[in-house]
C-alpha cells in the first residue's frame, strides 16, 4: 500500500486507509529521515507529523483482540 508518513491520514487514501483501520492489528513505526542536511519543514513532517499520525491511526483502529503498537524513536 503505497503512503508517505510525512502527509495527514499517512498519505494513504481514503479507501486503503480505512481498509487497514479495519484489518491490522500490529504496527511497527521506524519511518524517520536521520539526514543531517534535511530541511527542518521535511525533517519535522516526517519524524515528529509521521509519528503523531501512526498514533492517530493507532486510535482509530477497530480491533476485536489484542493490539500492538511499536514507535521506534
Amino acid at each position: 500500500v503505497p503512503g508517505d508518513v510525512g502527509f495527514e491520514k499517512l498519505g494513504l487514501s481514503d479507501v486503503d486507509y480505512e481498509k487497514l483501520v479495519q484489518e491490522v492489528n500490529v504496527i511497527f513505526h521506524v519511518a524517520a529521515t536521520v539526514r543531517f542536511d534535511e530541511p527542518l519543514r521535511v525533517a519535522t513532517a516526517i519524524n515528529v507529523r509521521g509519528t503523531a499520525e501512526v498514533r492517530y491511526f493507532f486510535k482509530g483502529i477497530k480491533t476485536n483482540g489484542s493490539i500492538s503498537c511499536y514507535i521506534l524513536e
